[in-house]
């Protein structure tokens, strides 16, 4: 055989080679101080997140800028957590702009800043924060810091209640059912108490049904307006305890029932002894509060 045939023999004969295994994709820094700072290796943990907040990264900032705030990794850093925030911020962390007006509120060794602290809030709002946005609403509400301004302090509630406030829905629903300083749109109010019923406001479950039984926003509806109503006085509403139990000794929506009624009227009488149409009308009654 000639040689080259030969070594063209060999080479046919040689068992094929294994493929090579894939890696496992590489952490990212941020993954890898999550990692440390899941394991307490606070130290590791900083180094990560220094290298990736330094690389722009906002969520490592903001944890960063935790580890300082919380002291884990080293003492308590006020000071520091506050530049760490405000990089984050800057990047577009809701939650690092929210963090950095509590630190400019006063509380924890950083002088009180009420202009910096409501600038945060905005930042907040801007970045997709619902309290950021809750926070700026009540500061215009009331003229706390800046000059009152209801309008403005509806954008701003109507804004957190997108973002899944429900407390910031019902500010919003009493501004529209209630204002004397605007004009008043009764339909969007229902919206915004139904909403903030649905998230457990309960005085928005009893404003929302006030509104479906006296035919504000729809023609009345006694059945939902009952049910709702029942909902509010279980939550703990006194007005919604005692208006169900006129509702149910009228058969107004419910079955008429005057046992359950007094049994209503009562609870109101329990949650608020000042209620003073429950107590009016167990005296018509002839019943005992």
């Amino acid at each position: 055989m000639r040689p080259s045939l030969f070594v063209a023999a060999l080479l046919l004969a040689s068992p094929l080679l294994a493929a090579p295994k894939p890696s496992a994709p590489k952490l990212s820094l941020d993954a890898q101080g999550r990692a440390a700072l899941k394991a307490e290796d606070f130290k590791s943990a900083r180094a990560l997140f220094t290298k990736s907040c330094d690389a722009k990264s906002r969520e490592s900032c903001f944890r960063l800028a935790r580890m300082h705030f919380d002291g884990k990794g080293g003492p308590v850093d006020f000071r520091t957590a506050a530049v760490i925030f405000d990089k984050g911020c800057d990047l577009g962390d809701a939650d690092s702009c929210y963090n950095l007006s509590v630190l400019y509120a006063g509380d924890h060794g950083i002088p009180r800043d009420r202009p910096k602290m409501l600038l945060y809030y905005d930042k907040a709002c801007t970045a997709g924060q619902e309290i950021g946005c809750n926070n700026s609403g009540l500061a215009h509400y009331k003229g706390d810091g800046v000059p009152e301004n209801e309008p403005r302090a509806l954008g701003y509630f109507e804004r957190a209640c997108a973002l899944g406030s429900a407390g910031s829905c019902e500010f919003a629903g009493v501004i529209l059912a209630y204002s004397t300083k605007q004009p008043l749109n009764p339909a969007r109010a229902a919206t915004l108490f139904e909403k903030a019923c649905e998230g457990g406001r309960q005085e928005s479950c009893y404003s929302f049904g006030r509104m479906l039984l006296d035919g504000t926003v729809i023609t009345g509806n006694p059945e939902r307006a009952a049910s709702i109503l029942e909902k509010s006085c279980t939550g703990g509403v006194a007005l919604g305890c005692s208006t169900v139990a006129s509702l149910v000794y009228n058969g107004m929506g419910v079955p008429k029932d005057k046992e359950r009624a007094v049994a209503l009227f009562r609870q109101a009488l329990k949650l608020d002894p000042n209620e003073a149409y429950a107590r009016e009308a167990l005296t018509k009654l002839g019943v005992t509060p």
